[in-house]
């Protein structure tokens, strides 16, 4: 007798993929590091399509920045990148609690405000940026 039952489809669909997603698109408030000018706090998030890492000021409702994640390539947690250099931390904490998202041409530099929250957040952009750069090929 043959199997009538649908096959079930082993091709891990997108979403699988991607860790905390909903975190991803909800975001949180970090401080951003630019490079000029004293830090701020930004409600950074993920476009719907889960592209582009936005910004924007914590009381307004446009975005004011955004950068598109395949340009990044590399997660360091630390002050490592110019910008921070600039801003040294003030504890070992504050060192631990940032973090950079590096590029070819620029990076992206966050603090967070709990080791918790960076974590959640981290993990679920590897897992875009994967999903992104395996996307292209």
């Amino acid at each position: 007798m043959e199997n009538t039952a649908p096959q079930e489809n082993t091709a891990v669909k997108p979403e699988e993929e991607i860790k905390n997603k909903e975190i991803l698109l909800d975001g949180y408030i970090f401080l951003k590091y630019g490079s000029w000018g004293d830090p701020g706090y930004r409600h950074v998030f993920l476009s719907p399509d889960l592209k582009t890492i936005c910004w924007k000021h914590v009381d307004e409702e446009k975005v004011s920045g955004s950068i598109p994640l395949i340009s990044f390539n590399e997660i360091k947690i630390g002050r490592h990148t110019p910008i921070f250099k600039r801003k040294p931390a003030k504890s070992p904490e504050q060192d631990k609690l940032s973090f950079s998202l590096l590029g070819t041409k620029r990076s992206l530099d966050l603090e967070s405000s709990s080791k918790e929250q960076m974590q959640l957040f981290l993990e679920g952009l590897e897992s875009v940026i994967l999903w992104i750069h395996k996307q292209k090929k």
